[in-house]
């Protein structure tokens, strides 16, 4: 099974992985993606004995990563494998990491309006969400950020909330 494999979905990110075929750079990349993540379970305070928090984290870092690589790749599967070969994961998910981020300001300054909504919540994590309400198929929940697609999604609806609720 492939590192790829491993972390299960189909984002970007994996289908650049799997892209690769070159032992060593798998190797870096494999070490350098578990420190990211040890590095996010412990700023999370998630037990290593958590194994759904471990894996919720896993997929969120996964997500985050793809992100990035959307952003810096314009979502070309060949650009982000060569860029996962030449910039360091640690950047690629200060990328994803800042998008949303930005949703997550965007979503607080209408909390700080006093708009009560649903589907902000998730949104005003720590590490923003993306609310199940806003995919094709609403649901109630949240999930990571997986795409840029996502990220429109929720800017999109912020906006209308916004507008809905004008100073």
């Amino acid at each position: 099974m492939s590192f790829a494999e491993s972390l299960g979905g189909d984002s970007l990110f994996e289908r650049a992985l799997a892209e690769l075929d070159d032992a060593t750079l798998l190797g870096a990349l494999s070490a350098a993606i578990i420190a990211l993540l040890n590095r996010v379970l412990v700023a999370d305070h998630v037990e290593p004995a958590d194994l759904e928090r471990v894996r919720e984290t896993t997929a969120r870092v996964r997500d985050t990563l793809s992100l990035g690589l959307e952003r810096l790749s314009g979502g070309d599967v060949r650009e982000a494998a060569l860029l996962l070969a030449r910039i360091e994961v640690d950047e690629i998910f200060g990328v994803g990491w800042s998008i949303t981020a930005a949703v997550g300001r965007r979503a607080r300054e209408l909390e700080r309006q006093a708009i009560v909504d649903p589907d902000l919540d998730a949104m005003l994590t720590p590490r923003p969400l993306f609310p199940r309400g806003l995919d094709p198929d609403p649901e109630s929940g949240e999930r990571p950020f997986r795409t840029l697609a996502d990220v429109r999604t929720a800017e999109a609806y912020l906006t209308d909330l916004a507008s809905r609720f004008p100073d």
